[in-house]
This record gives structure tokens, sequence and C-alpha cells, in this order.
């Protein structure tokens, strides 16, 4: 199992942090697809949120 985290958290082998400073294309293309990875995810956590507690 693979977890998305954010800037505030160490990168471990189970966590995926965006790069801070990327330095080539592959880096700049992984912070890309890490933050629509982590909107997705937070758009569904939205989601149940109002369905839960309207």
């Amino acid at each position: 199992m693979i977890l998305l985290g954010d800037s505030g958290y160490v990168l471990k082998r189970y966590l995926l942090t965006p790069i801070a400073v990327h330095r080539n294309e592959q880096e700049q293309q992984y912070n890309r697809r890490h933050r629509q990875g982590r909107l997705c995810i937070e758009r569904a956590f939205g989601l149940l949120k109002t369905s839960r507690f309207r």
C-alpha cells in the first residue's frame, strides 16, 4: 500500500510526498501527477462529508 502525503510529511517508503525543488522534467511530472491524485482524494472526502453530514 502506498499513501499520498503533502509536503508537511517526510518521505517514507510507504508515503509519497511532492518534491520541493524539482530538477528535471520527470520530477516536475511526478509533482503534477501527485497533485492530481491528492485533488481526486480530497474531492472524494468532500463528497463523503456533504453526503454524510447534511
